[in-house]
């Protein structure tokens, strides 16, 4: 079946339907990431030109899609997307896309398309100026990943969960929770090792010390078929793995936790994968010595305000694996390690610095691509490259 006779009206691309589409007709895409506040912006409009060209995809001879480059790294990497919000016209007649610039309204829209594509129909939009004023509130059920939500409220290291965040925040990654409720005498008791279970992997981001009221929230828990307290589950990518019948020291439960994390890590290395933060250092005030010391290892600085290092989020994390066994990927949050940035006179987010052996060699300034930021980190794997 040819695969433009079976487009949804919300066209969110990954890398086959976007070569199938982009090869066979015209095709206007979006490239965002979720926490980019003008793709935000983009968001209403963009939900209007899907609902628009797709409902009768045939009627035009184009389509209106958008790619989540949170998610599609890969695609977003091959397309070389270097900013948020990017839009582009791919047409089959076409070896390279047309990129627009400032597709601020309808009409700007319009001239766009007029001047770059031949459509088979008569574009109306004046009924889409008509519905341009829509409430801007509904953005929210447009876009194609909704804006990161912020993270759990963490006290101590430990997450505290709700029904409201839960099952987004366990659907991946590693998470050991312990779903209790207030009146239970065993989960008092256990409060204060667990708290401290929390400090002890708070700066370690492959896994997450997380917690549940049951009597606040019992919807979140009967999601897990909670019916004693305290249960504690490990919980991998949203799926319950076990459940901890052990003693509960803090000696008990540390050790439990990291021999679950590398029953995972073996489990990936069989499957020829590895999670991003299993091979990206966080770096603190305790370890970072150790982790620069020997070889070569590259550091992003940091804060948790900066969009343009949320934007680098995922280009980070897929460089960890491109480098996975020949240059080391660190990242250390400027927020709370303050003296760290100022030592290497961190004056802007994100700073990304190559170390050799424990000294500052070079700071990148180059496009934050993925090929060029792989291609400047082997370049001082190379222990011939001097020293800047």
């Amino acid at each position: 079946m040819n695969v433009i006779q079976v487009i949804c009206r919300d066209l969110d691309l990954n890398l086959q339907t976007f070569k199938d589409l982009s090869t066979s007709t015209n095709l206007l895409v979006l490239f965002l990431v979720p926490w980019c506040g003008p793709c935000l912006n983009y968001q209403p409009k963009w939900k209007q030109l899907m609902k628009y060209f797709n409902d009768d995809p045939t009627k035009f001879d184009l389509l209106v899609g958008r790619i989540d480059c949170s998610k599609e790294v890969e695609l977003c990497d091959v397309e070389n997307v270097n900013f948020y919000p990017t839009v582009r016209l791919y047409s089959p007649t076409r070896k390279r896309p047309i990129e627009a610039i400032e597709l601020k309204d309808f009409n700007v829209i319009e001239e766009f398309l007029r001047k770059n594509i031949k459509l088979r129909a008569e574009i109306d939009f004046a009924s889409l100026m008509s519905t341009e004023r829509l409430d801007s509130d509904e953005s929210s059920e447009h876009v194609l990943t909704e804006p990161d939500e912020p993270e759990p409220d963490r006290v101590s290291g430990v997450y505290e969960l709700n029904e409201d965040n839960l099952e987004k925040f366990l659907s991946k990654g590693r998470h050991f929770v312990k779903f209790y409720a207030p009146w239970c005498g065993h989960c008092r008791n256990l409060a204060p090792t667990w708290k401290l279970l929390g400090d002890t992997f708070q700066n370690d981001k492959s896994v997450s010390i997380s917690m549940v009221d049951c009597e606040a929230y019992s919807l979140a828990c009967q999601k897990f078929d909670i019916n004693s307290y305290p249960t504690l589950l490990w919980i991998v990518d949203g799926e319950i793995v076990d459940r901890y019948n052990g003693m509960r020291s803090h000696k008990d439960l540390k050790a439990f936790v990291n021999r679950k994390k590398k029953e995972d890590q073996l489990k990936l290395e069989r499957q020829g994968t590895v999670r991003s933060e299993d091979v990206i250092h966080t770096l603190t005030n305790s370890n970072i010595n150790k982790v620069i010391r020997h070889g070569v290892t590259f550091v992003k600085f940091w804060v948790p305000w900066c969009s343009h290092c949320k934007a680098l989020r995922p280009v980070w994390n897929e460089l960890s694996r491109k480098l996975l066994g020949r240059v080391k990927v660190a990242s250390l949050d400027c927020s709370q390690f303050e003296d760290i940035c100022e030592k290497y006179q961190v004056n802007g987010y994100p700073t990304l610095i190559i170390f050799r052996n424990g000294r500052a060699v070079s700071e990148y300034e180059q496009e934050r691509s993925l090929d060029s930021l792989v291609d400047y980190a082997l370049s001082f794997a190379d222990d011939s490259r001097d020293e800047l």
